[in-house]
C-alpha cells in the first residue's frame, strides 16, 4: 500500500514539478495528471488511514477526510504538521473537483506542487513503516528512530546514476527529467519537513 504514494509523489517529481508556471499553464495534460495525483494521494491516504486503525485496534470515527485525518493525529497515527497538510489539501481536492475552472484558471495546485510532493513521499515512509508493524511486529537491532522528509531527502531520490554503454533513450530521458527537477529544487526557497518518528509507530504494535 506505501508503493503508490511514492509512485505518485516520484511522477509528480520528475514529470510535473520541473514545469515553469507557464509551461504548466499551458499544458493541459500535466495539469490534470496533477489534479489526478492529488486525488489519487488523498483518497488512498483516507483508505489507507482506515485500514491501519482497525490493524492496530481503533474504530475509525465519521467518514469525512477532515475526520478520519485529524483522528489519526490524535491518536498518534500521523505527525501533527502531516496531518493537518493532508487536511488541506483535501479541501484544494474537494475544490479541484468541484470548482475545477477556479483552480485551473488560479493555478493553486502548482503553487504547492513541492508541499505535495514532500507529503506524499512522507506518507511512504510512514504507511511503510505501519506495514512492517503491521506484518512482523516491532523491528529488532533499530538502527535509527526517525526518517526525516525534507529537500534533502527528495534531492537523494534524484541523484544522477551512471550511465552506462546498455543505457537506451528511455534511460537518458529519465535522467534528463532527474536533472531538470534537481536544479530546480536546488534553488528552491521552501521545502516542508516532514519528520515521521518510528518510536510513536512501534508503540501501536507494544
Amino acid at each position: 500500500m506505501s508503493f503508490y504514494f511514492f509512485h505518485y509523489s516520484n511522477h509528480l517529481l520528475l514529470d510535473i514539478y520541473p514545469l515553469s508556471r507557464a509551461q504548466y499553464k499551458k499544458k493541459s495534460m500535466p495539469r490534470r495528471a496533477s489534479y489526478d495525483y492529488l486525488n489519487q494521494i488523498i483518497e488512498n491516504a483516507y483508505k489507507t488511514t482506515q485500514y491501519i486503525m482497525k490493524a492496530v485496534g481503533v474504530s475509525p470515527v465519521g467518514s469525512t477526510y477532515y475526520q478520519r485525518f485529524h483522528q489519526a493525529k490524535v491518536l498518534n497515527v500521523f505527525p501533527t504538521d502531516l496531518a493537518d497538510a493532508l487536511i488541506d489539501f483535501s479541501h484544494l481536492r474537494n475544490k479541484a473537483v468541484h470548482e475545477n475552472f477556479k483552480v485551473n484558471e488560479t493555478l493553486e495546485l502548482y503553487d504547492k506542487l513541492i508541499e505535495l510532493i514532500t507529503v506524499g513521499f512522507a506518507l511512504f515512509e510512514l504507511f511503510g513503516a505501519f506495514e512492517y508493524g503491521i506484518n512482523n511486529g516491532i523491528p529488532e537491532n533499530i538502527t535509527y528512530d526517525e526518517i526525516v522528509v525534507d529537500k534533502k531527502y527528495l534531492l537523494m531520490w534524484l541523484e544522477p546514476r551512471r550511465a552506462n554503454t546498455q543505457d537506451d533513450e528511455t534511460d537518458k530521458e529519465h535522467e534528463a527529467r532527474k536533472a531538470m527537477a534537481r536544479s530546480k529544487l536546488e534553488a528552491a526557497d521552501f521545502v516542508p519537513t516532514y519528520i515521521i518518528d518510528l518510536d510513536l509507530v512501534w508503540k501501536h504494535f507494544a
